[in-house]
């Protein structure tokens, strides 16, 4: 099940690339996903193909966070989830420390991954990384937001 509608209409007339896809906004409990930071909860949402409310909720009560909890997830909270719901995965070794555009073009498109960065939880499938922001083109959008050279912290094939 994905957490994702695509609508294939621009929304603006100022954006003119012809594979631009405009993604109609996840929501978790009535806020927009891509203005919250719960990139981890929306990848291991929608990479294992959980409800993402119910993964917010299971994140927020097994973190003991407030009622203003936004979804900041650490590695091991992610991997305390999967191991709360009989979840494999498969632990990619890196074998020094690599910027994300050169673990990239090691991974295999056929296969589906959630990569950690410096900050931030991605899903690469299909060739396409895809966060709570939507979803982007990895020879064109990654470079332009930036996160083509932050460093990989970990990598899990799913």
């Amino acid at each position: 099940m994905s957490q994702l509608a695509f609508d294939f209409i621009p929304q603006s007339d100022t954006w003119k690339k012809p594979d631009y896809i405009a993604i109609t906004q996840t929501e978790i409990q009535g806020r927009a996903a891509a203005q919250m930071g719960c990139c981890g909860v929306f990848a291991v949402a929608n990479g294992f193909g959980f409800d993402i409310n119910n993964a917010f909720e299971w994140f927020k009560k097994h973190r003991k966070a407030s009622n203003n909890y936004r979804g900041q997830t650490t590695i091991s909270d992610r991997r305390r989830f999967c191991q709360a719901h009989n979840i494999e995965f498969k632990e990619v070794k890196l074998t020094r420390r690599q910027r994300l555009k050169t673990v990239l073009q090691h991974l295999d498109e056929s296969k589906n991954y959630i990569i950690t960065i410096t900050r931030h939880v991605l899903i690469y499938r299909g060739g396409r990384i895809i966060d709570q922001g939507g979803s982007h083109d990895v020879k064109h959008d990654l470079i332009r937001s930036g996160d083509a050279n932050r460093i990989v912290k970990s990598v899990w094939e799913i």
